[in-house]
């Protein structure tokens, strides 16, 4: 989480969110920026891992939605 505020609301409703809901949406970034860049889908996951750094890890398991579909 490179530049993110680990200590703000909006980073603490994020995990609160990962934590609580089955689905995560993934997105593109524009990179070096948190700008996004478009839609790569909506997965299912598990094995949530929240580093002492704020770093988050989780293994996608299936694509529950595509945006080209």
């Amino acid at each position: 989480m490179n530049g993110a505020k680990l200590d703000g609301k909006r980073y603490q409703e994020f995990v609160e969110a990962l934590r609580n809901e089955p689905l995560v949406v993934m997105q593109r970034d524009v990179p070096g920026k948190f700008d996004r860049d478009g839609y790569i889908g909506v997965f299912t996951f598990k094995d949530l891992s929240i580093g002492k750094d704020g770093s988050i890890g989780l293994s996608l398991v299936e694509r529950y939605a595509d945006p080209k579909n």
